[in-house]
C-alpha cells in the first residue's frame, strides 16, 4: 500500500509542476565506508549515494549513458528495490528546491516563453498561418514545444487575460486540438489525449439553435481561441480559410 501511495505522490508532483522528469544516478556502493561521504555531486539519500539531476533530460538510453559514461565513478541509473527506498527518494524530491519545485520550473521558463497561469507559454502575434505551419513553428523552438493544450477554465482565463493585457487581442490563436483522425473525437496533437468538451470552454453560436461548438463538420478539424467569442474554443478549417489572422500559442512541455 505504501508503495502505491508513494508512486501516486511522484505523479502528483509531476502533474502539479508540469516539469519533465530529470535523472537519478546512483553509485554502485550502497553505503559509503565509515567516516567517508559520497563524492560530489552525489549525496547520501537513504542508504544510497545518489545524484538527482533535474537539468539533464532525455530518453532512457541517453540518461543511462549520462550516468554511466559522463559521471563515471561506477555510476548507473538508480535501482529502487523496496518501498522504503522509494519513500525516502520521494521525500527528497518533494522537498528539494532543485527538482520538481515550482520555483525551479519558473526559472526554466525562459524567453520568449513566459509563465501564464501554470504553463510556460509563448503567445506569438507576428508569425501567423495554418495549423500545420504553426505547429511546426512551435516545434522548431525546441524544448519539447508544441501548440498549447488548455485543459480547464482557469487556465483558459489566465491565457485570455494575458492576451488582453498585452494588447494581443487582434487575432485568433491556434491550440493543439484536432479531430482530423476521427470526426467528433477531439484530441490534443501530437499526444492523442482527450480534449475537454465542457461548455465553459467551447464557443456558443448566436444562431436560432444556439449551436455549441464543435460542430460535426468534416471541414472544421482544428481548433482556435476565437477572438469573436472572447477566446472560447472554436472549430475551424485546419488551413484557416475564411477565419482571418490565426497565430500560434506555443507551450513548453
Amino acid at each position: 500500500m505504501r508503495y502505491s501511495l508513494t508512486v501516486k505522490r511522484f505523479l502528483a508532483i509531476m502533474k502539479r509542476t508540469h516539469v519533465l522528469p530529470g535523472v537519478v544516478c546512483a553509485l554502485l556502493m550502497m553505503i559509503p565506508a565509515k567516516g567517508l561521504d559520497c563524492d560530489f555531486p552525489f549525496e547520501m539519500i537513504g542508504t544510497q549515494c545518489l545524484f538527482v539531476d533535474s537539468m539533464e533530460k532525455g530518453s532512457f538510453y541517453d540518461m543511462r549513458f549520462y550516468c554511466t559514461n559522463v559521471l563515471g565513478q561506477d555510476a548507473r541509473l538508480v535501482r529502487i528495490e523496496n518501498a522504503t527506498q522509494l519513500a525516502v527518494l520521494s521525500d527528497y524530491i518533494y522537498f528539494s528546491a532543485s527538482v520538481f519545485s515550482l520555483a525551479a520550473f519558473i526559472e526554466e521558463c525562459t524567453l520568449p516563453f513566459e509563465q501564464i497561469g501554470n504553463q510556460c507559454l509563448f503567445v506569438d502575434p507576428l508569425e501567423c498561418g495554418n495549423f500545420y505551419d504553426m505547429r511546426l513553428h512551435c516545434a522548431v523552438r525546441g524544448m519539447d514545444a508544441s501548440l498549447v493544450k488548455i485543459r480547464d477554465a482557469s487556465q483558459l482565463e489566465a491565457v485570455v487575460r494575458y492576451i488582453k493585457e498585452k494588447g494581443l487581442n487582434h487575432a485568433n490563436y491556434w491550440i493543439a486540438a484536432t479531430d482530423e483522425d476521427e470526426e467528433g473525437h477531439w484530441v490534443w496533437s501530437p499526444k492523442g489525449t482527450e480534449v475537454p468538451m465542457s461548455p465553459i470552454l467551447w464557443r456558443h453560436d448566436c444562431d436560432a439553435n444556439h449551436s455549441r461548438r464543435p460542430l460535426m463538420d468534416p471541414e472544421k478539424n482544428c481548433a482556435v481561441l476565437d477572438m469573436e467569442s472572447n477566446y472560447y474554443f472554436a472549430d475551424v478549417s485546419c488551413l484557416g480559410e475564411g477565419e482571418g489572422k490565426i497565430c500560434p500559442i506555443c507551450e513548453r512541455l
